[in-house]
C-alpha cells in the first residue's frame, strides 16, 4: 500500500532509497518491476581474469549470477559471457573474444509473462533489461520468472473458473468474496434464463414444460459456485493459506459466501420464474432451489478438496468432476423434490 510503501522507503539508508525509488517508477507487473538494478557487468577492454577478480571481490553483492554483461563505454550492452566461459579461458584472454554479441533481452515495459515466455524459450537462466538506446538497466534471473509462472497459472486457474483473479484467497471478509465471485455468476444465469425460453417454446405446453425449463438454471448456477470454491480451496491448500487442520472457518466462510449469492440470485431468479412461470409456486419453487443449490455448492466445493486432502489424494486432480457431478445431482433432486412438495 502507498502509506507503508512511503514509510519503509524513508526508513532506508541513503543511496538504497534511490534504488528502491528506480524499481518502484515500473508498474509491479513489469520487466522494470520484477528486475534486480545489482547487474555483474564489465567493460568491453576487459579480460577474463579482470572479470574473474571482480567477481570474487563483488560477489557478496549479487543475489543470483548466471551471466557476466559486458556494456561499451556508454554503458551500453554489446555482450554476454557464460560464467563458465570465464573460467575455462586464459586470464589474458579478453572478454570480447569469447563473449556472445546477439544479447537477448527486454525493455523495462515488458510484461512479465512475456519475461517468462523469452526465458523459458531460449532456456535462459537471466534476462538483461535495456532501455530503447540498450543502456543496462538489470536483470531478471530465473528465480523471479519461476514465481511469475506460478502467478501466471494461478491467474489463468481463477479465470477458468470465473473467479476474479485478484481475488485475494486470504480474505476473511465474506461479502468482499462474494462481490468478487459475482460477475461470472451473472453469465451462467442469464444463459439458464435463456435456454429456458427455448424449451418453454420448443417443448410441450403445461406445467411439466415449465419446470424442466428451469433446470439448466439450478444445476447451473449451483455447479458454477462449486467450482470457483473448489478452485479457490485448492489455490488456498497450495498456498498456505487454507490449512488442512484448521480448515473449518475457511468453509463457514464460503457457506456465508454462497448465502449471500444463493440470497442474490435466488430472489432474482425467483422473481422471473414469477413473472414468466406458471404461478407464485414455480417462483417460489425455482428461488429455493437456486438459494439451496448455490449454498451446497459452496459447501461441497470448499469442503472436497480438504476432505481428499485429508486422504492423501491430489484435490486438484479429483476436485472438478467430483464436485460438478455431486452439485449437479443433489442440484435437480432437491429441485423435483421441491416441485413436487409446492408446485403440485
Amino acid at each position: 500500500p502507498d502509506d507503508v510503501r512511503e514509510r519503509v522507503v524513508a526508513l532506508l539508508p541513503r543511496g538504497e532509497d534511490d534504488d528502491v525509488a528506480e524499481l518502484l517508477a515500473w508498474p509491479s507487473d513489469s520487466a522494470g518491476g520484477i528486475m534486480s538494478n545489482l547487474v555483474f557487468s564489465m567493460p568491453q577492454e576487459a579480460t577474463c581474469g579482470e572479470a574473474i577478480a571482480a567477481l570474487q571481490q563483488h560477489h557478496d553483492d549479487y543475489e543470483a549470477l548466471f551471466y557476466l554483461y559486458v556494456v561499451d563505454s556508454e554503458e551500453r550492452l554489446v555482450g554476454v559471457v557464460p560464467l563458465r566461459k570465464l573460467l575455462v579461458h586464459p586470464p589474458a584472454r579478453g572478454i570480447q573474444e569469447v563473449m556472445g554479441r546477439d544479447v537477448i533481452s527486454v525493455l523495462p515495459s515488458e510484461d512479465q509473462e512475456e519475461v517468462a515466455r523469452i526465458v523459458a524459450r531460449y532456456d535462459l537462466l537471466a534476462v538483461p533489461v535495456v532501455d530503447q538506446e540498450r543502456h543496462l538497466l538489470g536483470v531478471v534471473t530465473v528465480d523471479d520468472v519461476v514465481d511469475v509462472i506460478r502467478e501466471e497459472a494461478a491467474e489463468d486457474m481463477m479465470r477458468l473458473a470465473g473467479v476474479n483473479e485478484g481475488l485475494d484467497v486470504g480474505s476473511r471478509s465474506a461479502f468482499t468474496q462474494a462481490r468478487q465471485r459475482v460477475g461470472w455468476l451473472i453469465a451462467t444465469g442469464c444463459a439458464g434464463l435463456f435456454a429456458d425460453r427455448i424449451i418453454h417454446f420448443l417443448g410441450p405446453a403445461g406445467r411439466l414444460d415449465v419446470l424442466a425449463g428451469f433446470i439448466p438454471v439450478v444445476m447451473g448456477m449451483g455447479g458454477n459456485v462449486g467450482v470457483q470454491s473448489a478452485t479457490i480451496a485448492v489455490r488456498g491448500i497450495a498456498t498456505g493459506h487454507v490449512a488442512i487442520a484448521g480448515a473449518r472457518a475457511f468453509i463457514f466462510r464460503e457457506a456465508r459466501v454462497g448465502s449471500m449469492l444463493g440470497l442474490g440470485y435466488g430472489l432474482t431468479i425467483g422473481a422471473y420464474g414469477l413473472v414468466f412461470g406458471d404461478g407464485p409456486r414455480v417462483g417460489l419453487v425455482v428461488g429455493l432451489a437456486v438459494f439451496i443449490a448455490i449454498l451446497l455448492g459452496s459447501l461441497l466445493g470448499s469442503g472436497m478438496p480438504i476432505l481428499l486432502s485429508r486422504f492423501k489424494v491430489d484435490p486438484a486432480v479429483a476436485t472438478g468432476p467430483f464436485v460438478t457431478s455431486t452439485v449437479d445431482l443433489i442440484a435437480i433432486i432437491v429441485y423435483l423434490s421441491l416441485a413436487t412438495a409446492l408446485a403440485a
